[in-house]
């Protein structure tokens, strides 16, 4: 099931739906209350602001190349004791085609294809073996980064802070965990799912992936951050690039005004920003 949030028209007003076959069926929460066409709607981010963001690292390759490309060594040992994350700005979340602005503060504009889940109940100690039922949904995560503020936060000692605060992309829809059943691959620490990922550069693919590739899995990233804390309903919580998934990891420049990005994972569709 694909659960979405959109606008009709004009009508400034957010509605939500799910996306099937094609039609986008309006409902009020349960019931079903009208039909739309797909090219009639605007479709906003699945979850407007949620209670918390905490972003992981869980792809190793990516963790390793972002830091030797911004002059650090490669992961330390402890990186492997534990999933790490950060926390997020709940305030800048956007959806699919909204405008990017880049901060006036950055010349190294990048993007970082992920993918994001949201948490469907309250829990706290969630057991590994138990944690993938708190999930409700995946979406596409587009974690915007400023990498010459990251260079610069990064010996403070606090992770990416400024270099991250100003947006980060959702959507275009939440698909929920049943849909995804077929393409589960390992469970032996959580489901591990085989998801082609890629990102294109105005059209042009830029770097690919796969979301089984993961080193943690989302299993492991709701148990970690759940211990000794709760977590609420709606509660997000980004994976990371995965390997390769950024202009940083592919030495090629970085983005400027104009420029188009699209992230695209399997099942779960595609996410498209410009930037302004």
């Amino acid at each position: 099931m694909k659960l979405c949030r959109f606008r009709v028209g004009d009508d400034p007003t957010p509605r939500s739906g799910i996306l099937h076959e094609g039609r986008l069926l309006e409902t009020d929460g349960q019931q079903p209350i009208g039909t739309h066409k797909p090219e009639d709607v605007s479709l906003l981010a699945p979850i407007p602001q949620p209670p918390s963001y905490r972003a992981f690292d869980a792809f190793e390759d990516h963790a390793a190349r972002v830091r030797r490309r911004l002059g650090r060594e490669g992961v330390p040992e402890e990186w492997h004791d534990a999933p790490v994350f950060s926390f997020g700005s709940t305030a800048s979340i956007i959806g699919p085609e909204a405008p990017v602005t880049k901060p006036p503060y950055t010349d190294e504009l990048d993007f970082e294809l992920e993918v994001g889940i949201i948490i469907g109940r309250t829990g706290s100690d969630i057991p590994p073996a138990e944690a993938d039922d708190f999930i409700l949904g995946f979406t596409i995560l587009n974690d915007w980064t400023a990498r010459d503020l990251e260079r610069q936060e990064g010996p403070l000692g606090h992770g990416a802070v400024k270099a991250k605060d100003f947006a980060t992309s959702l959507g275009p829809c939440l698909v929920t965990p049943d849909s995804l059943e077929d393409r589960i691959v390992d469970q032996a620490r959580g489901n591990r799912y085989d998801l082609k990922m890629e990102a294109l550069l105005n059209g042009e693919t830029v770097c690919e992936g796969n979301l089984r590739d993961m080193r943690w899995t989302f299993a492991e990233m709701i148990a970690h951050a759940s211990r000794g804390v709760q977590l609420k309903e709606g509660d997000l919580i980004g994976s990371g690039a995965v390997g390769g998934g950024c202009l940083l990891e592919q030495d090629s420049g970085f983005l400027q005004p104009g420029d188009e990005v699209t992230l695209k994972v399997e099942r779960l569709g595609e996410l498209t920003n410009r930037i302004v």
